[in-house]
């Protein structure tokens, strides 16, 4: 929930602290983690708010609650990163697996750990995403464009010695489909993947 002075409300019953909004930018969207320990709030993109969002993405502190009659009240660390914030951000996705997030722009996929840090970015060729989801297990992001092209991407994670790489790949096109008669504005797994 957003409520009209921007405070974000998470759950019903829990309720997560006045997130400081001093330029009191509009909130257009918030996504939690599926483990419920990182929050992405969109603002709208002051120069042409009906287009794109910027993001911050903060850290959920269960340590650091209170209860106020029916409600908890949660704490919150702001991550912070430059990069992560820039504008042109239309969507995000948390992985359940692996601490990956994707936010993504017209055509290209970014991919974050969940402590902000760059992990890659890649053009899908697609016509203004409108959404992408993580498959449960972390290792594949389906993304759905204007045009209604689903796609299937790869995602290989491994160490090296300077730190985490992520691999990007496009899944053999048979697993790609479009349906040129529907419009498709949302994409999900489900829970087998």
């Amino acid at each position: 929930n957003i409520e009209e002075n921007g405070k974000i409300n998470f759950a019903s019953f829990v309720k997560l602290s006045s997130i400081p909004n001093p330029n009191k930018e509009t909130i257009k969207r918030t996504v939690l983690s599926p483990d419920g320990k990182f929050l992405a709030v969109l603002f709208a993109n002051r120069k042409n708010p009906g287009a794109s969002f910027r993001i911050k993405l903060f850290n959920i502190d269960y340590t650091n609650f209170s209860v106020q009659g029916d409600t908890c009240n949660v704490g919150y660390k702001l991550i912070s990163n430059e990069e992560l914030q820039k504008n042109n951000i239309l969507g995000v996705a948390f992985s359940s697996k692996n601490n990956l997030m994707a936010t993504f722009a017209d055509s290209s996929v970014t991919l974050w750990n969940t402590s902000g840090q760059f992990l890659n970015n890649f053009e899908t060729g697609q016509k203004e995403i409108k959404n992408v989801a993580f498959r449960p297990d972390g290792k594949q992001l389906a993304i759905v464009g204007r045009d209604s092209n689903v796609q299937q991407w790869q995602i290989e994670t491994e160490q090296d010695g300077q730190g985490q790489v992520t691999k990007i790949k496009n899944v053999d096109q048979n697993n790609s489909f479009s349906t040129p008669q529907t419009i498709i504005y949302n994409v999900v797994y489900n829970r087998d993947g």
